[in-house]
C-alpha cells in the first residue's frame, strides 16, 4: 500500500514535470511561431519594397528609352535643317546679285512714287483751300438769307402792328366821337393825379434803427412781415425769429399819421370792437397767410379788405357783419365766410349767433384743409343737417 502511494506520489511529480514541461515547449513554440510571423511581415515588406524600386526604375528606364528616341529624331531633323540650310546658303549667292538689282530697281521706284505723292498732296492742299473758300462763301450767303429772312418777318410784324394801331385808332378814334369827351374835365383829373403824392415805402429796419422815423408821415408804408395788437399798442415784426423784439407803437386818440402794409401776419388779440377798429385804421394793404382777430365782430367790408389775397392758410375770427343802408347789420353766413379762404389749412370760427349754413353744399372741397373748429354762443337755429353734408365732403378733416 505504501510502495502503491509512493508510485502514484512518483507519477504525479512526473506528471507535472512533464505538464511544465510542455507548457515551456508550447510557449516556445508560440513564441516561435510569432517571431516568424514578423519575420514573414518584414520580409513581405522588403518584398514590396524592393519591388517598388524596381517599377520605378523600369519608369525611368522607359523615360529615358523615350528622351533617347526624342534626341534621335531631334539629331535626325537638326542634320536635315543643317542640309537645307548649306543648300539654301549656296542658293544665296546666286540670289543675293539678284537682289541687289532688286533693290536698286525698288529705290528708283520709291523715288518715282514719293514725287508723285508730293505732287498729290500739293494738288489736295490747294483743293481744300478751294474748299474753306466755298464753305466761307456758302457760310456768309445763308447769314445774308437769315438775316433779310429777319429783316422780312420784322418788316411784317410792323406792318401787322401797323394795321392793327390803325384799327385801334379808328376804333378810339369812334369811341371819343361817339361819347362826346369832355377834354376840360381830363385835363382836369390830369392836374389832379399831379399834385397827388404817391404813398411812401418804408422797411421795418430802418425804422428801427431810427434813420427813417422823421419820414413817417401820413403818405408813408410801413412794410411788416407781422402786426400784432394788445393792450392798446401795435407790433411791428420784421421776421418771424421767435426772439425777434418788435416795434411798439403806443395808439392815442390822434388820427395815424402813417400806414401799414402786412405780408404775412395779423394778430388782435382784444375782444373789444375798439381794438380791431384802430388796427384797421392802420392797415394800408395786406398779403396774408395767417388771420387772427379773434371773436371781435368785423365789418364786411374790412373783412374783405383783409382776406382779398386770398392765400390765408391759418384763420381764427367771429362774426363777419354786412350794413344794409348803413344801418340794418346782416350776419353773413359760414359759405360766404370760406367762399374768400380758399387756400385755408386750419379755420377756427366763433359765432354769437346760429350761424347761417345755406350753400355749403355748393362750395367746392377745400383740399388743404386739415382742422375746422365751430364755437357757437347759440344752438338753436343752428342747421346741423347741412353742416353735416359739409363734414362728408371733408372725411380726412379733424372737426371740433
Amino acid at each position: 500500500m505504501l510502495e502503491q502511494e509512493k508510485k502514484i506520489k512518483e507519477l504525479e511529480v512526473e506528471l507535472v514535470s512533464k505538464v511544465s514541461a510542455e507548457s515551456s515547449l508550447r510557449k516556445t513554440i508560440e513564441d516561435t511561431q510569432k517571431s516568424n510571423a514578423e519575420k514573414e511581415k518584414l520580409s513581405q515588406n522588403k518584398i514590396n519594397e524592393i519591388q517598388s524600386k524596381c517599377d520605378d526604375s523600369d519608369k525611368k528606364i522607359k523615360g529615358l528609352q523615350t528622351q533617347l528616341e526624342s534626341k534621335t529624331k531631334e539629331a535626325f531633323t537638326f542634320q536635315e535643317k543643317v542640309s537645307k540650310l548649306e543648300a539654301a546658303q549656296k542658293d544665296s549667292i546666286d540670289k543675293n546679285i539678284h537682289l541687289k538689282e532688286m533693290q536698286s530697281l525698288k529705290e528708283k521706284h520709291e523715288k518715282e512714287v514719293k514725287a508723285k505723292n508730293e505732287k498729290a498732296e500739293a494738288e489736295i492742299n490747294r483743293l481744300k483751300a478751294d474748299t474753306e473758300d466755298l464753305a466761307k462763301q456758302l457760310y456768309n450767303g445763308k447769314q445774308t438769307v437769315l438775316r433779310l429772312q429777319s429783316e422780312i418777318r420784322e418788316f411784317n410784324d410792323e406792318l401787322t402792328d401797323s394795321k392793327s394801331n390803325e384799327e385801334k385808332l379808328k376804333s378810339n378814334i369812334a369811341h371819343l366821337r361817339s361819347t362826346c369827351v369832355n377834354i376840360a374835365e381830363y385835363d382836369k383829373k390830369i392836374e389832379e393825379l399831379k399834385t397827388k403824392k404817391l404813398p411812401f415805402y418804408l422797411a421795418m429796419d430802418e425804422i428801427r434803427d431810427g434813420s427813417a422815423r422823421d419820414r413817417l408821415g401820413s403818405n408813408t408804408v410801413v412794410e411788416v412781415t407781422k402786426l400784432a395788437y394788445s393792450s392798446g399798442c401795435l407790433n411791428l415784426f420784421s421776421t418771424f425769429e421767435p426772439f425777434e423784439k418788435p416795434f411798439k407803437f403806443k395808439l392815442s386818440n390822434e388820427k395815424p399819421y402813417f400806414k401799414i402794409q402786412i405780408n404775412d401776419e395779423l394778430e388782435i388779440k382784444s375782444d373789444a370792437d375798439k381794438g380791431l377798429s384802430d388796427t384797421l385804421s392802420f392797415i394800408h394793404s395786406c398779403n396774408l397767410t395767417k388771420l387772427d382777430y379773434g371773436r371781435t365782430c368785423i365789418n364786411y367790408t374790412d373783412f374783405i379788405k383783409l382776406v382779398s389775397s386770398h392765400t390765408i392758410t391759418s384763420f381764427i375770427g367771429g362774426n363777419v357783419v354786412r350794413e344794409i343802408n348803413g344801418k340794418i347789420k346782416v350776419f353773413v353766413g359760414i359759405a360766404e365766410i370760406l367762399k374768400e379762404l380758399p387756400n385755408i389749412e386750419t379755420c377756427e370760427i366763433h359765432f354769437s349767433s346760429s350761424p347761417d349754413c345755406q350753400k355749403l353744399d355748393e362750395l367746392p372741397i377745400f383740399s388743404n384743409l386739415q382742422k375746422f373748429s365751430l364755437h357757437l354762443s347759440n344752438r338753436s337755429m343752428f342747421n346741423i343737417e347741412a353742416f353735416a353734408e359739409f363734414i362728408k365732403k371733408h372725411q380726412n378733416v379733424k372737426f371740433s
